[in-house]
């Protein structure tokens, strides 16, 4: 190895900055680095305006991969070897110095993890240290986006997203954070862009590797242009671990930050990556793009409708999903005594039976209480091949249990009951003649998604669509006034609380949502089942149990506007959830939350993808054209 540069230009930064350099490859395996040496290009595809200088920074304060060393070696000989720059190595953060930084024309992240700009050992440092430490850490922090954004160029390799999750001008930076590496095998990789001088080392092919790969949070292809991603076609989408649903599984990327450039690439996890010649031409080409000598176009590009395609295919394959059932959560009706010694006659009672964790329940009565009532949560826990009940709530200790359908409570009260069937009087309303059916029901048959415009939720073989976490559905086509029937079924969650309890909405004109979520047994919300988000709460709670079919029919009416543009009359909105009156002629000022900008005339429904498995069937419209400001005709006439 020759080393020459190397060792000066480590010793200049050691004496002139008190820089600790990488002065020997020691950690670098001979075999490896004879490796690395032979497979390096003759020369580089640009010619370097002027002499280019490039900082290799290897700090990891997370995960330290083995091939930190060898990579960041390879990537100091590949400016040495063809005269594209050169390298100095270090993983001491006092190269961020700003007066030190300036002399540099681009900086390697090579594969650097955690709060890569603090020293090594933080946490064990005295407290002033650690002060000190972080005065320098933001010092850097600011004296890198200047760096870049002023006119110079960011190299990230591998694991550089595994860094700063709390810093959020470096996500922006860099395009994304690392979210987990589902893939550590050979996959397929699509060549996105084959004309780009940057991928012109991949001679316009994709290609196979084997490789760790990576997905990423926050996210969003439109802000830089992906070169190379994931090939859904040749690589194992039935992996646990993999959370994006869009097929959009970028490999690198290039974008402009400010004045500067970026180029990234997650390839670089195993050693051999470093001695492959195409990728090592790669990576050349990557960085004379972030040094400004290899000019190329960083306009976005969508994602390749083949890959799109194929993935559609996949999550679209014959076979339903699981459809979890329950028989204990539920309604159940019988009778109630404020005591077994009370003179009365038993009241007619329901207690609501509702899911709370792996074999456990909550039991959600209403005592009266005078005047009003008070809505207890008694604990049901499963012991043998019962339920008991045993806990206190309301003030009392209660006892009793659950037993082939037959519900019993004792304590503040003497309640008996057993489970009812229930289903709303609309489920499965037909559509009237003069309807436009945007989701059919007819149990047995996998329903047509002609009238949605997103094509990637999951048809079921009992006629409905499930969301299938690739982002919301809207339809084709757009509406003003209407009479809306729906159905949906949100999924048992039983250990989720709150928004994460079979989440999803309905919003018209895709501005103005309705909720859809569990609620069975929780109290009436604007954010529950039911209610205007952050507008209305429903009249009364009318949540059927998970599982369970629920229908939403709605009379709803678009805003009115004047002359001017301004809202005359607000768009207003009846409507009922499984048969039951809700809202009765409700104004919403404005979009909701999530809702589009502004307020229109006609706009599509939208269905919201909240991750949650819930379904929809039976989906029809009836366009109207209801009098202003008149009173809103019942959706049930």
């Amino acid at each position: 190895m020759n080393t020459k540069t190397f060792v000066i230009s480590g010793a200049l930064l050691a004496a002139l900055w008190g820089i600790a350099p990488k002065a020997s490859c020691a950690a670098i395996k001979p075999d490896e680095l004879a490796k690395v040496q032979a497979a390096l290009p003759e020369k580089a595809p640009a010619t370097p305006a002027a002499p280019r200088k490039v900082l290799i920074y290897t700090r990891a304060n997370g995960f330290v991969h083995s091939s930190i060393e060898l990579g960041a070696e390879a990537i100091r000989l590949l400016g040495e070897k063809t005269g594209a720059y050169t390298g100095t190595v270090t993983d001491d953060p006092k190269a961020f110095e700003p007066d030190n930084l300036k002399q540099y024309d681009a900086v390697v992240f090579e594969s650097t993890t955690g709060d890569a700009l603090r020293p090594a050992g933080f946490n064990n440092l005295e407290e002033a240290a650690k002060k000190e430490a972080l005065a320098n850490e933001e010092r850097y922090k600011t004296a890198l986006m200047d760096f870049v954004k002023g006119g110079k160029g960011w190299v990230g390799i591998h694991a550089a997203t595994d860094c700063y999750y709390g810093w959020g001008d470096y996500g922006k930076m860099t395009g994304g954070y690392f979210d987990g590496h589902p893939w550590h095998e050979k996959v397929g990789v699509m060549n996105e862009d084959p004309t780009n001088p940057v991928t012109a080392a991949l001679e316009g092919k994709d290609f196979e590797i084997t490789d760790e790969i990576y997905q990423y949070k926050d996210y969003d292809r439109k802000n830089q242009r992906v070169l190379l991603g994931l090939d859904v076609t040749k690589t194992n989408m039935k992996k646990g671990g993999i959370k994006r649903t869009d097929g959009d599984f970028a490999v690198s990327w290039i974008k402009n930050v400010g004045d500067g450039r970026l180029f990234y690439c997650s390839l670089g996890h195993r050693e051999e990556i470093y001695w492959n010649p195409m990728m090592l031409k790669y990576y050349l080409a990557g960085l004379q793009f972030a040094l400004g000598d290899l000019k190329a176009d960083t306009a976005s590009l969508p994602l390749p409708e083949v890959a799109r395609q194929n993935l559609r295919a996949m999550l679209m394959a014959p076979g339903d999903p699981e459809d979890v059932k329950d028989d204990i959560n539920g309604i159940y009706k019988g009778t109630f005594l404020p005591s077994k010694q009370a003179a009365v006659a038993p009241q007619p009672a329901q207690v609501k039976v509702v899911a709370w964790a792996n074999n456990e329940y909550r039991a959600v009565v209403e005592v009266p209480n005078g005047d009003k009532t008070q809505r207890l949560e008694i604990p049901l826990k499963k012991e043998g091949d019962k339920f008991v009940v045993s806990g206190n709530a309301g003030g009392a200790e209660w006892k009793g249990g659950l037993d082939n359908g037959k519900l019993t409570l004792s304590g503040g009260g003497e309640f008996e009951a057993t489970r009812e069937a229930k289903s709303s009087p609309t489920q499965g309303l037909k559509a009237p003649a003069n309807a436009i059916v945007l989701l059919s029901n007819e149990p047995g048959k996998y329903p047509s998604l002609d009238e949605w415009r997103e094509g990637t939720w999951k048809p079921i073989s009992d006629g409905s669509m499930q969301v299938n976490g690739t982002g919301d559905q809207h339809t084709k086509r757009e509406f003003g006034d209407m009479i809306l029937h729906l159905e949906y079924k949100p999924p048992i969650k039983a250990e989720a609380r709150d928004q994460e309890r079979g989440n999803s909405g309905v919003y018209f004109q895709d501005r103005y949502e309705m909720q859809v979520l569990d609620s069975f047994g929780w109290p009436a919300a604007d954010n529950q089942s039911g209610g205007i988000y952050h507008v209305a709460v429903p009249k009364v709670n009318a949540a059927l149990p998970p599982t369970e079919w629920q229908t939403y029919d709605f009379a709803f009416r678009a805003p009115r506007f004047n002359a001017d543009g301004s809202v005359k009359i607000p768009a207003t909105v009846t409507a009922y959830l499984n048969g039951v009156l809700i809202h009765d002629n409700v104004q919403i000022p404005g979009p909701t939350g999530g809702g589009a900008a502004g307020n229109v005339a006609k706009g599509p429904i939208r269905l919201q993808d909240h991750h949650n498995p819930v379904r929809f069937r039976n989906i029809w419209v009836v366009e109207k054209n209801f009098a202003d400001g008149a009173p809103l005709p019942s959706p049930l006439n």
